[in-house]
């Protein structure tokens, strides 16, 4: 968990939770639409912090990220901080805890609509970078190939 957290950390849940939905609701699911189309390969130790090393001022204060298998419609959800695993977690193992999930200080939400399944990840500061990208889940077998969608937010500098 990341030190010295400002005032902001302790705004009100509730307020962020809506500010959360209203943001994702308001697009379609997977974001602006842009695709990264080469597959993308996880870096050594299995982190993101290369792929946004040139996205903006400020550290990495968290990512998630879901994942649709193109054969399966598999989500997975993975939340870091500093580079450290909070939250590793398929639908499945969020799905036995409907409704609201704490862990440390972080809230997401499950919105159900007839599409798809939206995730808002709350937190005290904006969301600053979103992208989505082709994940090759084993090389040379295109048939696994998985959309991703990522949100960084970074802390304030």
């Amino acid at each position: 968990m990341a030190h010295g957290a400002p005032d902001w950390w302790g705004a009100s849940y509730i307020n962020i939770l809506e500010q959360s939905l209203a943001y994702l609701t308001q697009r379609p699911y997977y974001g602006d639409g842009k695709v990264y189309t080469d597959n993308f390969q996880l870096p050594p130790g299995g982190t993101y912090k290369t792929f946004f090393s040139e996205t903006g001022p400020g550290k990495i204060y968290s990512l998630v990220w879901s994942m649709k298998d193109v054969r399966y419609d598999y989500y997975m959800i993975k939340l870091e901080v500093d580079g450290d695993a909070l939250i590793d977690m398929s639908l499945k193992m969020l799905t036995e805890d409907i409704g609201i999930i704490t862990r440390n200080d972080f809230i997401y939400y499950i919105l159900k609509n007839d599409v798809n399944l939206k995730y808002a990840l709350c937190l005290g500061c904006p969301i600053q970078f979103e992208s989505n990208f082709y994940l090759g889940l084993y090389q040379n077998h295109p048939e696994d190939t998985a959309l991703c969608n990522v949100f960084a937010v970074y802390a304030k500098v």
